[in-house]
């Protein structure tokens, strides 16, 4: 008897048929764990960018501001002679933010208290900062 190797056309055809209908039925929802992601990813990276705003005027003993540009998604940090640029992740934009900024004073405490929104496709995220200068991160 000869022994045969491999596969046959039929069973490749319905290997890719099975193959099809998986990556049909996941893909939806590994999309929507990429949006979830960038929106996260934005958050982080303003409240990473807010912490460090504080901690510097902290050390340097000077008040710091952290400004938003709802047009562009880029937001800065400004201190008396230095400006830090930002960008937020694709497809991830401000919603409300505070009009004149975030302001840290030398002690911490962040002045007004405020929050940022930012949005991506149909879900957003909420960046607090309260009066003594804690920030964390909520859903609206």
């Amino acid at each position: 008897m000869e022994n045969k190797r491999g596969f046959s056309v039929v069973e490749l055809m319905v290997v890719m048929a099975v193959s099809a209908i998986l990556l049909s039925v996941a893909a939806p929802s590994v999309w929507a764990l990429f949006r979830s992601y960038r929106l996260e990813s934005g958050a982080r990276e303003v409240a990473g960018a807010l912490q460090q705003a504080r901690a510097q005027a902290i050390t340097q003993n000077l008040s710091v501001r952290v400004r938003f540009k709802t047009g562009s998604g880029g937001y800065r940090l400004e201190t008396g002679e230095s400006v830090v640029m930002y960008e937020l992740p694709p497809r991830v934009r401000f919603g409300a933010v505070p009009a004149q900024g975030i302001f840290f004073h030398s002690r911490g405490n962040a002045a007004p208290a405020g929050s940022v929104v930012l949005w991506s496709e149909d879900r957003a995220r909420k960046v607090v900062v309260s009066i003594s200068g804690r920030i964390r991160i909520t859903d609206p």
